[in-house]
């Protein structure tokens, strides 16, 4: 498979980890997780959660729009493919460094979230390896 198409579809991936972050607080109930934290607690933490997690959708979009629009130009020596290996940073940190710390590996849940997040490292680290292979 190309490395352009690889990531074609590591851009139709981030607009699929977009929506799922829209969908977070209704999927994982976190109003209902709110409401039981002290008032000024609670006001700290919920605007924060909202705006990071919002943060996270727009990344997902920026991402998907390079990735679609841009990927024979993050294929080339210089900004594109920096930006390619900080993509692929961003998914070894979060796989083998977050997800350990802050989930753990030690049930279904966390190994299917790790099965997910290595599959948009795929999809960008094997791009990433073949263009430093031809260039």
């Amino acid at each position: 498979m190309g490395s352009e198409l690889l990531l074609k579809i590591g851009g139709i991936y981030n607009i699929l980890c977009a929506l799922l972050h829209v969908v977070f607080p209704k999927m994982f109930k976190w109003s209902k997780i709110l409401e039981s934290l002290p008032g000024d607690k609670r006001l700290i933490l919920e605007p924060s959660l909202h705006i990071m997690n919002w943060c996270m959708a727009v990344f997902w979009i920026i991402l998907a729009y390079i990735s679609l629009v841009h990927s024979s130009e993050l294929l080339t020596p210089g900004l594109g493919r920096t930006l390619l290996a900080s993509i692929v940073l961003f998914w070894v940190i979060r796989i083998f460094v977050l997800q350990p710390l802050y989930i753990g590996i030690k049930n279904r849940m966390s190994w299917q979230m790790i099965g997910f997040f290595l599959v948009g490292l795929i999809l960008f680290a094997v791009p990433l390896v073949q263009s430093l292979r031809s260039h």
